[in-house]
């Protein structure tokens, strides 16, 4: 999208694939050159680092960092020369307290050592919503934020029509306890049987252990119509969208929560908890937006069901304008671009740019 807007980009990251440009834009593939198991985690690549000082020293104005407790989140700030390029760090909900609190003593050495040193040359923060924003601050940290949401792909709408005959609750996702799905299972199973023409898709892959345990208790709910498969991808992952009825998200936290993102852009109405940065679900009038727990997911749930399919596709709808308005690539570009320039010192602040 930025090359799109006239800036020339490079995507600087470690992979198997060999480099491709197109046109303003140049993926730029580097080799892992440390596959140690007790360190393949942290993705060392040298060759990652010579290539960012290459660009460092050609003049790249900026260096936009994702992530933080791995080598490539360090390696630009480590190549700068003076305060060029200027490093925008996106966390990326790393500084969340329930990621800081998962393998908290690694995460205090790798703090020690390059972390803090890494963190603190960094010139702005790039938050994607006001809650990461809170997060950040919470950490301590005092620096410029910018505030831009990810961008999304707007899907055709006439990839598949929606099924009449059986309606579905999708989730669709990483499987991982912080994701709350045995909240959605028990909230189903309060339910199902006044609803026996829905059904529940669980989509995603995570740990063996953890997948068993979301079947176990599945049976011991006595959740029926419930479906648990694998991740999907691609065209498939959006025909999953479409197909599903309503969409739920039931974490206890997210930084921004992209599938609530790429359902609504399918127009798909979602429901999902006050611990992602979702409000406007419910401003927008495509969503519910409600407390932990299974019991207001219930709630939630049971409004959902019992209003109409025309009301529901209304609602989807209203979700899909919003996504085009707010989160199309382009627009994020252009904030990401006026970001950018402030920071360079060649334009006036922007809004969505915080200082307090």
């Amino acid at each position: 999208a930025l090359a799109g807007q006239g800036v020339a980009s490079v995507m600087a990251t470690i992979g198997e694939n060999p480099s491709q440009r197109d046109g303003l834009f140049y993926d730029h593939r580097c080799k892992k050159s440390l596959d140690v198991s007790k360190l393949s985690h942290l993705w060392i690549s040298p060759s990652l680092k010579h290539a960012l000082a290459d660009y460092a020293r050609a003049g790249t104005p900026i260096f936009h960092v994702h992530g933080l407790w791995q080598f490539p989140n360090v390696y630009p700030m480590q190549v700068r020369r003076g305060d060029r390029p200027k490093i925008v760090l996106a966390p990326r909900g790393t500084l969340n307290k329930d990621a800081l609190a998962r393998s908290a003593l690694p995460k205090k050495i790798f703090w020690s050592l390059f972390q803090k040193s890494a963190l603190e040359a960094a010139d702005m923060f790039h938050a994607t919503s006001d809650k990461e924003y809170r997060e950040i601050r919470e950490f301590g940290i005092t620096k410029p934020v910018m505030i831009v949401p990810n961008g999304i792909d707007l899907p055709a709408d006439d990839t598949l029509s929606r099924q009449a005959t059986e309606r579905e609750i999708l989730f669709l996702g990483r499987l991982h306890p912080i994701k709350r799905i045995e909240n959605l299972l028990e909230a189903w199973t309060a339910l199902q049987a006044d609803y026996p023409d829905w059904r529940v898709r669980i989509v995603g892959v995570g740990s063996d252990t953890y997948t068993r345990s979301l079947q176990a208790a599945a049976q011991s709910f006595g959740a029926e119509r419930v479906s648990f498969d694998g991740a999907l991808y691609g065209k498939d992952k959006h025909i999953a969208y479409r197909r599903a009825s309503l969409y739920v998200l039931p974490s206890i936290t997210e930084n921004f929560g992209m599938t609530v993102a790429e359902s609504l852009a399918a127009g798909t109405p979602v429901i999902t908890t006050h611990g992602t940065p979702w409000r406007g679900l419910e401003d927008q009038g495509c969503g519910w937006w409600v407390d932990h727990g299974p019991g207001a997911l219930r709630k939630a749930l049971e409004q959902a069901l019992a209003i109409s399919d025309d009301d529901r596709t209304m609602m989807g709808q209203n979700g899909r304008a919003w996504m085009a308005n707010d989160f199309a690539w382009s627009a994020i570009a252009q904030k990401s671009i006026r970001a950018y320039q402030w920071l360079l010192g060649e334009a006036k602040r922007p809004d969505f740019v915080r200082l307090d």
